[in-house]
């Protein structure tokens, strides 16, 4: 490998592909939910263990000149002197006052003295916090009540008019804190589960897009299969009505068909070079899409003119006949023909509206890799390789058994199908050594369900346009 394909390899390894970030926020969206929920409560049993009652009393009054004094105060130095009161009235002299009329040894702990001068005026705003009702209130009591004799000395010609006395405190002030304490916690945690979903995305060594993936896959890259969605309405998803997707179906994207197209066509050449003719067709995992791609590929190869054969040779778990809609009762398995010998009639049937043969197979078999690399198997395929151009084998995923390696030496090479942002890439690569360990050489791989954001599409044209002008040209 080069220089700068090492580098690119490494650049590339944790990379920030948005839509993995996108659809891994869609995936986890229930989890980053819950996590936030969670956290949520956790904060807020937190915060109501620790937080302390707030019963606050309050009461508005003015500072107002005593009708004894013989001195006439202009108005700005009775707002002065409305200052100097809420000084006195917040002081430690107050506080020392009120303990001793409440017969307290110290002034509570969880209680506060506000007195807070109303800018440019005569009004003192006066609360009282305290974490029980009464005490809010006697504390309160007992100032307007205890002032004078602190202030008789040093301001002798004002006193307090009570505006708005105070009441008895019903509520709890940090209700109301605790409220925002939920939205913050809240928020706390859909930020924590975002940040943890995002770095998961991030760190995950999977292919997340068709530009990484021939840098990180150790393999002759095909090309991509564009995504399709399986359900094209909502009425659909909700009744479970998927869209068969083969290409011989009308309802499916251009852009789906088109992928395909371009990679049938690469897949051809690549084969006709080393001419090779019987492909196996595999993945690292389930669920990567393989028999569908197997199916697609079998057809775009039959639409050149050639005689192409789709083998179902995944004995464990069987899905072409599921795909195509076909009732078990009416396919001659091909296990039963492994386990037996011979070419049974009816064998072979044909793809609905195609020109593409098929073996099918509805059960499992418990002893596939044995009956994949039987006497049985070898002639079956010895039997039909002269009156095929292209045998397709569909086998199971390599990371499940070993189907794939025991049945090597009657393959000519193997195609792995790579799900986007789905496996991680070391496994990727172990499976491909282990099947070029095995004789059977990977030619190549596709990087199914492939999807893009919608401004990514300009691109990716430009890039299919390119594409189309290369096979031209190789023709």
């Amino acid at each position: 490998m080069s220089k700068t394909a090492t580098h690119d390899l490494e650049s590339n390894r944790w990379s920030l592909d948005l839509h993995s970030i996108l659809a891994d926020l869609r995936r986890y969206l229930a989890v980053i939910l819950l996590s936030s929920f969670v956290i949520m409560g956790i904060i807020y049993a937190v915060s109501s263990w620790t937080t302390v009652p707030e019963y606050v009393s309050k009461a508005m009054v003015m500072v107002v000149q005593n009708e004894q004094s013989e001195k006439d105060y202009r108005y700005a130095t009775t707002v002065t002197v409305t200052t100097q009161f809420a000084q006195i009235m917040n002081s430690a002299v107050m506080q020392q006052t009120v303990c001793e009329e409440l017969g307290l040894e110290k002034f509570p702990k969880h209680a506060s003295i506000s007195v807070v001068p109303i800018e440019d005026t005569q009004l003192l705003d006066i609360r009282i916090t305290a974490n029980e009702p009464h005490l809010s209130y006697e504390i309160m009591r007992s100032m307007l009540t205890s002032y004078p004799d602190i202030t008789e000395y040093i301001i002798a010609d004002f006193h307090l008019n009570i505006l708005e006395g105070p009441k008895m405190p019903t509520a709890d002030a940090s209700e109301v804190n605790r409220a925002t304490v939920l939205w913050l916690g809240w928020g706390i945690g859909c930020l924590t589960a975002l940040f943890c979903v995002i770095l998961l995305s991030v760190f995950r060594d999977t292919v997340k897009n068709a530009k990484e993936a021939p840098l990180k896959v150790d393999a002759h890259f095909l090309g991509s299969i564009a995504h399709e969605k399986k359900y094209k309405s909502l009425q659909a998803f909700f009744h479970r009505r998927a869209v068969p997707l083969f290409i011989t179906n009308p309802l499916l994207s251009a852009r789906y068909q088109e992928s395909f197209h371009l990679v049938s066509v690469k897949l051809k050449q690549r084969l006709d070079r080393k001419n090779k003719k019987v492909l196996a067709v595999t993945s690292v995992m389930e669920n990567e899409g393989k028999s569908t791609v197997s199916a697609n590929l079998a057809l775009e190869l039959s639409r050149f003119g050639k005689r192409v054969l789709l083998i179902d040779a995944d004995l464990r778990r069987p899905a072409l006949y599921k795909l195509l809609g076909i009732q078990p009762d009416s396919v001659v398995n091909l296990g039963d023909v492994l386990q037996t010998g011979g070419l049974p009639q009816h064998l072979i049937s044909r793809f609905p509206h195609s020109d593409l043969l098929m073996i099918l197979n509805t059960k499992p078999y418990e002893e596939s890799s044995e009956l994949l690399s039987s006497g049985h198997m070898k002639e079956l395929l010895t039997l039909l390789r002269p009156k095929m151009d292209y045998i397709i084998l569909d086998l199971p995923p390599v990371s499940l058994t070993s189907d794939a390696e025991s049945i090597s030496d009657l393959c000519d090479g193997c195609l792995l199908v790579v799900r986007q942002d789905y496996v991680p890439i070391r496994e990727i690569n172990d499976a491909i050594d282990a099947l070029h360990h095995s004789g059977n050489p990977v030619l190549g791989f596709v990087l199914n369900n492939a999807t893009v954001l919608p401004w990514e599409s300009s691109q990716k044209k430009k890039t299919r346009a390119s594409d189309e002008y290369t096979v031209k040209l190789d023709r």
